[in-house]
């Protein structure tokens, strides 16, 4: 994302379009479906730095209002290219929300909503998700945010809570669930 001088989106850089153009393509060569993550936790985890190098850390599109939808213009023509694309199974508009600790739940789910409304209103076919950490509990953090399919992140080192040895249909969701990671 390109920024002007007050931390304001301006445009997105011309890789964006270009990386995802080559993913759908490689998508429909060899026929497969995507689920990419639009966005990953890191750009609101209070990390500014791994190590040596700055990365890059950005709660202000989320909690700040005209950021944030500065942001959504940018997204709205993003989506306009790829929402209704045939390669894309679903979007996930974010990786771990959860771990976003520099931004409240409530910013967050403001966030999660406004960008699931753009994806909804430019295809009628591709499902929306949020990847959520690694607990089924976390699902309640997103059900009034316009999600398609609920997803929490599964490992078989897991157990309790996250095991797989029970119907889908116990969670007692309004949407399908997926085990996702």
């Amino acid at each position: 994302i390109d920024f002007d001088a007050s931390g304001t989106p301006i445009a997105f850089t011309e890789k964006v379009f270009e990386d995802m153009r080559a993913l759908v393509d490689a998508a429909e060569t060899f026929n497969i479906k995507l689920l990419p993550a639009i966005f990953d936790y890191t750009i609101a985890d209070g990390v500014e730095y791994e190590g040596l190098y700055q990365v890059g850390e950005h709660p202000d599109l989320i909690s700040d209002s005209v950021k944030r939808q500065a942001l959504f213009t940018l997204l709205d023509g993003f989506f306009d290219e790829f929402a209704s694309d045939n390669n894309v199974y679903a979007w996930d508009i974010m990786n771990e929300p959860e771990y976003a600790d520099a931004v409240t739940l409530t910013d967050m789910q403001d966030f999660i909503s406004g960008i699931a409304d753009i994806i909804h209103s430019k295809t009628g076919s591709a499902p929306v998700t949020v990847g959520s950490k690694d607990r089924v509990s976390m699902i309640d953090n997103w059900t009034q945010v316009g999600l398609d399919i609920y997803q929490y992140h599964y490992y078989d080192s897991f157990s309790g809570e996250l095991s797989l040895n029970h119907p889908a249909s116990d969670l007692g969701l309004d949407v399908p669930v997926i085990a996702g990671e």
